[in-house]
């Protein structure tokens, strides 16, 4: 039980801060453009809906942010490696935007909501950051 709630939580523990906002900058983030995540994600011939999680996940891999979930804190590497498997389960082709929206807040597994907490111990909604994050991306695209 306790491995299922993992996966659902790193699912947030992946998409923890937003390229280009303040929480990007503050925590001395590279711009998107110049990240390597960014880099992976220009590289791919078609910028489906995947691609788009998959980027925010490893634009946040190696971060000092902290997913907290069901009363427990999780370290964003530990996040990552749960939240591609939780993505490979339960991805269903729908658009990012949807995906982060239900899945990002409380995810099917467990009844806790997702926050990010800061090195300072403020916390942020998951879902808040990775449609900020979202919309920077796409931003770009356009």
């Amino acid at each position: 039980m306790l491995k299922n709630r993992l996966m659902g939580f790193i699912l947030g523990m992946v998409f923890m801060v937003l390229p280009g906002t303040l929480w990007a900058e503050e925590f001395q983030l590279p711009p998107i453009k110049q990240s390597q995540a960014y880099q992976q994600y220009a590289l791919r011939d078609s910028k489906t809906e995947l691609s788009k999680l998959l980027y925010l996940m490893d634009r946040y891999r190696q971060t000092p942010y902290i997913i907290h979930y069901e009363g427990h804190d999780y370290d964003a590497q530990a996040a990552l490696m749960q939240a591609r498997k939780y993505v490979a389960k339960n991805y269903q082709k729908e658009p990012a935007e949807e995906f982060i929206r239900v899945h990002a807040y409380r995810p099917k597994i467990g009844s806790s909501i997702l926050y990010v907490k800061y090195p300072d111990g403020q916390t942020v909604l998951l879902r808040d950051i990775l449609l900020a994050e979202l919309q920077a991306l796409e931003s770009l695209e356009k």
